[in-house]
């Protein structure tokens, strides 16, 4: 994968699946009836949050080629082994990921190599007592910190579940009456990453019909790699437009002339 080779990514970074449309019969297609294409491969993808740049992906491949060890989950090996093969570990990069793959013991592994994390975590998972079964009432946040591990539980409405957030970065901030977390609001903003990336492929995707799954991964690569582009000269305008506004609200300088008259002067001479 070449993708990481040409562009630095931003701090926060977003881990999510998507879903190449196929109905071939192979182990490889999967069923998930959340996405607009239900039928397709799965791909596990690493982007830059805000511009949905592709860093590195993995097909998924079925359970006999893709095993999980036996002291780990699923998403949690995946997001190891995306960060590991893009080498982003050890550089204080912000990762955001859905309950899929969030799991207590992942954001402390990873806090050891200098990595931080947020994300939401189902109620199965390991998490404190309190946390799983919390008595809140609408616009209520519940908070437990351990170290640098911080959980989170909030309810927005009486009629809604309660979402349940760990991070190990966001600050554990009591919202004002009627507001989310904090940690809330920056999940929300940043784990959209796969999702632009998705809306945009489909904008351009032609739709084409074919019976070999291996001509649809194929063109969506081709895909993926024309919109990596596309993001990246987009950010380079971006970038080169606010060094251009930033030089141009810059005070000018008056300089003071010497006493006398100027040699070359057009005002003096």
């Amino acid at each position: 994968m070449q993708f990481k080779r040409y562009y630095t990514p931003n701090r926060e970074l977003s881990i999510d699946e998507s879903l190449v449309e196929t109905k071939a019969r192979t182990v490889m297609t999967q069923y998930i009836p959340t996405k607009a294409h239900k039928f397709g491969n799965k791909l596990w993808m690493l982007v830059e949050a805000t511009s949905g740049y592709i860093i590195h992906f993995l097909p998924y491949r079925g359970k006999r080629y893709d095993p999980v060890p036996a002291d780990d989950t699923k998403g949690s090996h995946i997001v190891k082994k995306l960060m590991t093969e893009a080498n982003l570990f050890n550089k204080n990069y912000h990762v955001f990921c859905d309950n899929f793959f969030t799991s207590i013991p992942l954001v402390r592994h990873i806090g050891t190599l200098r990595t931080y994390f947020k994300g939401t975590l189902r109620a199965n998972r390991q998490m404190p007592q309190l946390l799983r079964n919390p008595q809140l009432r609408e616009n209520e946040s519940l908070f437990i910190r351990q170290r640098e591990l911080i959980c989170v539980a909030y309810k927005e409405k009486q009629n809604r579940k309660t979402v349940r957030f760990v991070t190990s970065v966001v600050k554990a901030s009591a919202p004002a009456h009627g507001h989310k977390p904090v940690v809330s609001s920056v999940y929300s903003k940043n784990m959209g990453g796969v999702d632009l990336n998705d809306i945009i492929s489909d904008i351009y995707d032609d739709k084409r019909k074919t019976k070999t799954m291996w001509n649809r991964l194929a063109i969506n690569i081709f895909y993926q790699m024309v919109l990596n582009a596309l993001a990246t000269e987009q950010i380079e305008h971006r970038q080169h437009r606010d060094r251009n506004v930033q030089a141009a609200h810059q005070p000018q300088r008056i300089k003071k002339l010497a006493r006398g008259k100027q040699k070359n002067c057009i005002v003096c001479s």
